[in-house]
Formats: structure tokens, C-alpha cells, sequence
């Protein structure tokens, strides 16, 4: 499964989340908040496409040529994978649409109001943790966010990685009793 920018970030600072190179639709559990919040949704719940471009890598402790090496394999994982987000998800997207369904995150924040997007999460990274944000622009059908990601509480230097995360609405989602 591809996970974003969250992805990219585990792999290069060893966190140990789990990625392979199939291609599958991960399907969230809906929020159980009251459906009347249903009108509020920032984004159009059906199938998305999101996709990451790492742009820049931060640890004091690593060198200037392990940077850019980072920095310029993150050009090449702008793939998309494709998550369902629920019909009825409330007010924001349930945490995992940001961080990747095999993370354990939770909003610190989140806003979305005159097509302007933010979020912090914060997730489980063991040993460590991962604060995730989110900062851009959003329509019901589209996004365009900075998303910056930086692992803390390990005993070593923190690492931030920083780039984009951009998604497009592609349609209803699958039908899951079809699969």
C-alpha cells in the first residue's frame, strides 16, 4: 500500500512503517460523530488520488550530501494511492486519510474554512513520535497542501521532512462487496 508523505518520512528516518508496491484502495472506517456535521465537510467524501513530493530534509546530525540524496530520491514518489473517504465522515477526514491506514494518529488540530486547510496530527511512530502538518488550499474536489513531518523522542536528533501532498476526488468510491 502507498501512504503519504508520512510514508516517505518512515523510511527515511527508520520508523519502521510498513509500505509495499501493490496498489490497493484503503477503505477508513467513518468518524462516529453526529451525521448532522455531515454538511460541514471540507472535502467530497468518494475515491481520492493523493499523491507526495518530499521537497527538503532537516536533521542537524546528518550530512549536506545525505540531505540532498533524500531530497532528490523524494522527486521520484509522487505516485498516488487512492483512499475511499466515508460518506459520512463528519467535519474532517478521519485522521488515517492524512497519515497512511497503518499509523496511529490523532488531530491535535484541524480547520478548514474559505479553502484554507490546516491540521497537526500527531502519531505513534515507536520509539519516538511523528507530528504531522498540514498547511494549503482545498475545494471539494481538489487540494493542494505543504505537509511537514518530524520525528521526535528517539535520543537522537529530531528529523523533519518537508514537501507536498496533493489530492484529486476521482468518483464514488468501489463498492466493498464487490471486491
Amino acid at each position: 500500500m502507498r501512504l503519504p508523505m508520512i510514508s516517505a518520512a518512515c523510511a527515511l528516518i527508520l520508523v519502521g512503517c510498513g509500505e509495499s508496491s501493490e496498489e490497493e484502495t484503503v477503505q477508513l472506517d467513518p468518524d462516529t460523530r453526529e451525521p448532522a456535521a455531515m454538511a460541514t465537510q471540507p472535502l467530497r467524501p468518494g475515491l481520492w488520488a493523493l499523491s507526495e513530493t518530499i521537497g527538503e530534509v532537516d536533521q542537524a546530525a546528518m550530512r549536506e550530501e545525505q540531505e540532498a540524496e533524500i531530497e532528490e530520491d523524494g522527486d521520484q514518489r509522487g505516485e498516488a494511492r487512492t483512499v475511499c473517504l466515508p460518506l459520512d465522515y463528519a467535519d474532517r477526514p478521519p485522521a488515517q486519510y492524512w497519515s497512511g491506514d497503518d499509523n496511529i494518529c490523532d488531530y491535535d488540530d484541524f480547520s478548514a474554512a474559505d479553502g484554507a486547510i490546516r491540521a497537526t496530527l500527531s502519531c505513534n511512530a515507536t520509539p519516538g513520535t511523528l507530528t504531522i502538518t498540514i498547511d494549503g488550499d482545498y475545494g471539494a474536489t481538489a487540494f493542494d497542501t505543504a505537509m511537514t513531518v518530524t520525528r521526535s523522542g528517539t535520543g537522537d536528533d529530531d528529523i523533519t521532512v518537508s514537501g507536498r501532498l496533493e489530492g484529486e476526488w476521482l468518483g464514488e468510491c468501489p463498492d466493498a462487496d464487490a471486491e
